[in-house]
């Protein structure tokens, strides 16, 4: 009949879920673009973005506007903290970078030039992954710190996946800027599910084994 034939198009349709998911995780992405535009901000930007994120992964149905700014109010601090030391991080491994090649050192592979790309990917990979961390539980910022190196170490084929998947929208957009929009919609969408997946899979899994172990994991519950 008509009506089961339209049947994909009422609101609790598989489908319908799917759109709404989707919609969710454009909404995420925009609201961490806007609320990064002081810069200084990217931190607590991305942290509230993965906060809902990983909700919705987990088959949560969160108020994504209000659990975002509730997110972004409450880790403040701590994620602006971080993302400043991932700033200066950035910055004297990129004048390490500089002084390499100006000094004509690349030419040639030497252990501090090893060394050096060891360390860069290393904090790469930790600056990538320390925010989701401090999105799902109360931690240090030491704590997070160390705990995102960890991870990244145990996970670093998805690790680099996340990276790649995170970046290409921009590499990809700026070759392409007349679909710079559509392409970075696109991507960012893909990119987020993916890693809000990958990062609470994951940390499901260590909560378990804390569970078993007797160990305590404080996570954040939040207001949504």
């Amino acid at each position: 009949s008509g009506v089961q034939r339209m049947g994909f198009l009422r609101y609790d349709s598989d489908f319908m879920v799917m759109l709404g998911r989707i919609a969710d995780y454009v909404i995420l992405n925009v609201l961490c673009v806007i609320f990064s535009i002081p810069l200084f901000t990217v931190g607590a930007a991305v942290t509230a973005k993965y906060y809902v994120a990983m909700k919705l992964a987990r088959k949560e149905e969160p108020n994504v506007f209000k659990a975002f700014i509730n997110s972004f109010r409450d880790n403040f601090k701590q994620a602006t903290l971080l993302w400043l030391l991932s700033v200066f991080l950035s910055a004297f491994l990129a004048m390490d970078w500089f002084l390499l090649k100006k000094t004509g050192m690349t030419n040639a592979v030497s252990f501090f030039q090893i060394a050096l790309f060891v360390l860069t990917v290393l904090v790469v990979m930790s600056v990538f992954c320390v925010f989701p961390i401090l999105a799902r539980y109360h931690v240090t910022i030491r704590g997070a710190v160390r705990n995102a190196v960890l991870f990244s170490l145990l996970h670093l084929p998805k690790m680099i996946l996340v990276i790649f998947l995170e970046v290409i929208p921009y590499y990809i957009g700026f070759h392409y800027m007349n679909w710079f929009i559509g392409i970075w919609l696109f991507c960012t969408t893909l990119s987020l599910y993916y890693a809000a997946g990958m990062y609470a899979r994951a940390f499901l899994k260590v909560e378990h084994e804390k569970e078993k172990t007797g160990e305590e994991i404080q996570e954040k519950a939040g207001t949504d």
